[in-house]
């Protein structure tokens, strides 16, 4: 179900450049429209995983994706920018409703192996992130962008199977709520400044994954690229992202999260300078696309899986902090990168540079996250 969200999520990412000129857009509409996918499915999980935490909220499971399925697909029939906007803000908050709920019941199912099991999840959702720009792209390529409508009752269809298949099996599987009671142990004020450490700490290392697709996007339609192309290259990074997730699930195991999200951004710096030359050739650019997939969205499962051994009895609002609201604050940064380096200079390739001074501010401030062990809790702030 997780593929089924984060493919109808990336419908829209290689058909920015044509929405853009279809629509007639003006610069502070495509800002509001960029913004408004940030914002919507991102700093909504806040209020998701509230409901997940304190009641649970199962029928998300199946009622996001079905929403977001609907609205996502008519996007290329609209023909202004605030109908476009409706259906852009409507089908993001339904994929923001998922993740909590998804995320938590993951890590639930293997909670000895709570990384192995989120990664298995977020492999689920970046194999759908590479299958939807490519999908999108190539129909919309062939047929117009009136053409993404058909895909709106086989995906009803496939989610409804979904579901109908997996009902009992997760009607079985008890997952206890947290209370909204903290003791004196845990003071609100330790608990609040430690989140937002690590919401900025999270942000700042989400940047590219949030920016490549649309760097990507830009840079490629100014080399005269159409959107089938474009989508095919936004899916290669994906694609590569999600053997990347189960490489790292695989490879690393409980207690390596914090080591991860202190290399995994220094490793992918040099990458992105290299892509930031605007005398980068389309292929080196392709082939650079496989290390960075398998970097920069291979190691985030870690981010989760630290959030909620951080905060154990709030694990739906772990899952909106690192999955959501850190997503939705550098999908707003690159909405201004956007609006400066396409928009006012031109020069869209110097986006991946621009997410360079985020990795590495993202690196130093998690060398200062506090570290735990299997046995024992960490300490509630940062040294």
């Amino acid at each position: 179900m997780h593929g089924v969200v984060d493919a109808v999520a990336m419908f829209v990412e290689p058909l920015w450049p044509e929405l853009r000129s279809t629509l007639k857009l003006s610069e502070a509409e495509f800002f509001l429209l960029l913004s408004v996918t940030a914002v919507a499915p991102n700093f909504s999980q806040i209020l998701f995983g509230f409901v997940q935490d304190r009641y649970g909220s199962r029928y998300l499971l199946w009622l996001g994706p079905a929403v977001a399925a609907v609205a996502l697909t008519m996007i290329g029939s609209v023909g202004a920018a605030a109908s476009l906007g409706l259906l852009l803000a409507a089908g993001y908050v339904a994929i923001g409703s998922f993740h909590p709920e998804g995320a938590v019941f993951a890590g639930k199912l293997l909670p000895e192996q709570r990384t192995r099991a989120i990664s298995l999840f977020m492999f689920g959702g970046t194999m759908g992130l590479g299958i939807g720009p490519a999908l999108s792209g190539n129909l919309v390529q062939s047929y117009g962008l009136a053409s993404l409508t058909w895909l709106a009752v086989p995906l009803l269809m496939l989610i409804g199977g979904i579901h109908l298949i997996s009902r009992r099996a997760v009607a079985a599987i008890e997952i206890p709520h947290a209370h909204a009671v903290h003791s004196a142990a845990e003071p609100l004020a330790a608990r609040l400044k430690l989140a937002l450490f690590l919401l900025l700490i999270c942000a700042l290392r989400v940047v590219p994954n949030t920016g490549m697709t649309r760097a990507l996007a830009f840079t490629l339609e100014q080399r005269g690229f159409a959107t089938d192309v474009i989508g095919n290259v936004q899916s290669l990074f994906l694609v590569c992202g999600s053997l990347g997730i189960l490489l790292v699930g695989s490879r690393f195991g409980h207690g390596s999260e914090l080591r991860l999200m202190i290399l995994s951004p220094l490793a992918s710096i040099p990458m992105m300078i290299a892509l930031s030359f605007p005398g980068c050739p389309t292929w080196l650019l392709v082939a650079l696309l496989v290390p960075s997939g398998v970097v920069l969205v291979g190691t985030t499962p870690a981010m989760v899986s630290y959030a909620h051994q951080l905060f154990p009895r709030d694990a739906g609002m772990a899952s909106a902090l690192t999955m959501g609201l850190s997503w939705g604050t550098s999908g707003l940064l690159v909405a201004g990168m956007i609006t400066v380096f396409v928009d006012q200079f031109d020069k869209p390739a110097l986006l991946f540079a621009a997410f360079v001074p985020c990795l590495a501010l993202s690196a130093a401030g998690a060398a200062f996250l506090p570290s735990f062990s299997r046995e024992a809790q960490p300490v509630l702030s940062p040294p």
